[in-house]
């Protein structure tokens, strides 16, 4: 199974009005409104047999309530090769960072390795660029939006999420919920 571990980011009409003006850039493919979320850690294909193992070392994470903000848009890796376009996490990274980490230390007692533990910037994928795009017009957009504020939330909660590919895209599968701890 694909696992990963997010926090769903309920549907918003300033995310939503956003995706349709990335659609006008050029070939993107955008993130389905229902399956936006930000990704707290992709641990990758492992066999189903370990899915309660995994389940166990994530719902051990302990953390409090705190609040994310969603502020600016930008790409990776870069405007002259956009390959990603996300929106950025202004309020609630350091909180964010620690929970990813309790995750890989968890993970790892029990002998998990996630396919990603490189350096994590918090941020919600919008879309993917596909092909040509229009640089200008993408430009333009950002710098709309580089000091807009779309979401203010709090966080009680993350979820470990299944992930089954298909060729209308991803269908996320909820596996678990790891709700605040007031340890």
């Amino acid at each position: 199974m694909r696992v990963f571990v997010g926090i769903p980011i309920n549907q918003d009409s300033k995310i939503s009005s956003l995706l349709g003006e990335i659609s006008q850039v050029g070939e993107v493919k955008l993130v389905e409104l229902d399956n936006i979320h930000l990704t707290l850690l992709f641990i990758g294909e492992k066999p189903d047999h370990l899915a309660k193992e995994l389940i166990k070392a994530c719902r051990t994470v302990a953390f409090k309530s705190f609040e994310v903000s969603l502020k600016g848009i930008g790409v990776f890796p870069n405007l002259s090769r956009p390959r990603v376009i996300w929106i950025g996490v202004e309020k609630g990274k350091g909180e964010l960072i620690l929970i990813r980490n309790k995750l890989i230390a968890n993970l790892a007692k029990i002998g998990i390795k996630p396919d990603d533990e490189s350096d994590f910037s918090p941020h919600i994928t919008l879309a993917r660029v596909r092909g040509g795009v229009n640089i200008g017009k993408l430009t333009e957009i950002i710098e709309r939006y580089s000091d807009y504020t779309f979401l203010t939330f709090n966080v009680n909660s993350f979820f470990v999420f299944k992930s089954t590919l298909t060729k209308n895209g991803p269908i996320y599968e909820e596996l678990s919920e790891v709700k605040v701890s007031e340890s």
